[in-house]
């Protein structure tokens, strides 16, 4: 399973998701990566959104978090909460 979203400032982040939460380290290899295919095809979604920002066409992931999973190859879209306190939301200095 992996996840894609695209941030800009102002957007919220993966912090205003998963605010307070500590980051799960893998125990072991076994864990860590036997479906190292989830990496290039997360890649991929990553590269058009970077095309789709740089030409300023389609809809860019601001806002909204990708959930992929491998193994039923499915896909999902979840909006993002914004989190005011979080720094992300905060106006440029």
């Amino acid at each position: 399973m992996g996840q894609a979203m695209t941030y800009v400032p102002g957007s919220p982040c993966y912090r205003c998701l998963f605010a307070g939460e500590e980051p799960v380290q893998p125990r072991n290899e076994a864990v860590a990566g036997p479906f190292g295919a989830v990496a290039g095809i997360l890649g991929c979604i990553q590269a058009a959104e970077v095309i789709k920002y740089i030409t300023g066409i389609g809809r860019l992931l601001t806002g909204r978090l990708l959930r992929f999973d491998a193994l039923t190859m499915e896909f999902d879209t979840f909006t993002l909460p914004a989190d005011n306190r979080c720094r992300c939301r905060r106006p440029l200095k």
